[in-house]
C-alpha cells in the first residue's frame, strides 16, 4: 500500500481483514498531507446518482467504526444543509429530492423560515433549503491516525518516512516496490499516493489525468455554537468542529497550479484532435517532475517531505 492517507489506511484495513499480508509505505506520517486537512463531511446529499451507492455505505462504515472505537473519531450525525438564494437553486434541490427517494436518504426541503430557525443569528435572506439530518462530520486530523493504529493492531505493517521509489517488475509483473530502506518483495500494489499518484505512475508509463489545485480553509477558534452541522450555499461554506470553531470558506475556490504537466492533464477532458493540436502548439515536451529516474536515488518530493519516525500509533 502506498500512502498513509484515509484511503490507503482503509484500504490496508479491509485487505487485512481478508486475510491478506499488507505493509503500508508513507513517505511522510499518516494524515500528514489531504487526509488531516479536509472539511471532514461525511456527505449524501447533492452527490451524482452515481456515487449515491458508494457514500451510503460509507456512512454506514464510519457508524460502525464509531461504534466500535468510541467519541475519540469525532464521528457526529449533525446534518448538512445547503441553502438556496435563488428559485432556480431552489428547483435545482427539488429536481435531487428524486435520486434521494430512490435511495431511501432522509433528504428534504426546507422553507425559508424552517432554513433559518435552524442556523442561530442568521441574516442570509435565504429562499429555502436542502437538508439531509443523516449526514454528518468527522475529525480528519484525529480519525486517520487513531484508524491507522486500529489498523496495526489488525495486523498492518505501517512504515512512515519510508517513500516508494518504484515499481520491481519482473516478466511484466510486480514483484516488489523499491523503497528508501530497501525492497519489499509483494505480487500486489496500491497507489494510494494522493496528489503523488500522477508523478510516480507516470514514471511507469501509467498516464493519469490529476491536476494539482491550491485552496484555503479559515478555522476559528472556540465559538458559541451557530450551527452544529455543515452548511453551504453559492458564497461559502461552514462546519462545525469538535474542539468548538468553525472551519469557513467559499465552497469551490480552488486554484489549479501552473504547469506544462498540469495543462497535459486538462487536454485528456478535451476531444482528441483539439487536444492534439493545442499540446503541439503551445507545450512543451516534458517528462513528471519530482521523481529520479533511477530507483536507487532519492526523488526530491522525498528530500522535500517532512520526517517523523513515530509510528502510527503514536501520532
Amino acid at each position: 500500500m502506498i500512502g498513509g492517507g484515509v484511503i490507503g489506511v482503509m484500504t490496508a484495513w479491509h485487505l487485512v481483514q481478508k486475510g491478506l499480508s499488507v505493509v503500508l509505505c508513507e513517505k511522510g506520517r499518516i494524515a500528514g498531507e489531504q487526509s488531516s486537512r479536509n472539511w471532514g463531511w461525511v456527505r449524501q446529499q447533492g452527490r451524482d446518482p452515481s456515487e449515491l451507492p458508494i457514500m451510503t455505505e460509507s456512512l454506514a462504515i464510519w457508524k460502525r467504526l464509531a461504534a466500535e472505537m468510541g467519541e475519540g473519531l469525532g464521528f457526529r450525525q449533525t446534518g448538512v444543509m445547503y441553502l438556496a438564494k435563488t428559485q432556480r437553486e431552489i428547483d435545482g434541490f427539488e429536481a435531487w429530492t428524486e435520486h434521494s427517494r430512490a435511495h431511501q436518504l432522509d433528504t428534504r426541503l426546507l422553507t425559508a423560515t424552517e432554513a433559518a430557525a435552524m442556523l442561530k443569528g442568521a441574516a442570509g435572506g435565504w429562499k429555502g433549503a436542502l437538508w439531509t439530518a443523516s449526514d454528518a462530520r468527522a475529525e480528519p486530523w484525529v480519525a486517520v491516525p487513531m484508524l491507522a493504529a486500529a489498523a496495526e493492531e489488525r495486523g498492518v505493517l505501517i512504515r512512515e518516512a519510508c517513500a516508494v521509489r518504484g515499481l520491481d517488475i519482473a516478466g511484466g509483473k510486480v514483484a516488489g516496490v523499491v523503497t528508501e530502506a530497501g525492497r519489499v518483495a509483494c505480487d500486489h500494489v496500491v497507489v494510494a499516493a494522493g496528489a503523488w499518484s500522477r508523478l510516480f505512475l507516470g514514471r511507469h508509463g501509467v498516464k493519469l489525468p490529476q491536476l494539482s489545485v491550491l485552496a484555503s480553509v479559515a478555522a476559528t477558534e472556540p465559538m458559541p455554537e451557530i450551527f452544529s452541522g455543515a452548511a453551504a450555499d453559492d458564497d461559502f461554506a461552514f462546519r462545525r468542529r469538535a474542539d468548538g470553531g468553525y472551519s469557513l470558506a467559499p465552497p469551490v475556490a480552488a486554484r489549479m497550479i501552473s504547469s506544462s504537466a498540469g495543462c497535459l492533464c486538462v487536454l485528456h477532458l478535451l476531444p482528441a484532435d483539439p487536444a492534439q493540436r493545442l499540446a503541439r502548439r503551445h507545450l512543451p515536451p516534458c517528462r513528471p517532475q519530482g521523481l529520479s529516474r533511477r530507483l536507487g536515488h532519492a526523488a526530491p518530493l522525498g528530500r522535500m517531505t517532512p520526517r517523523a519516525r513515530s509510528s502510527a500509533s503514536a501520532s
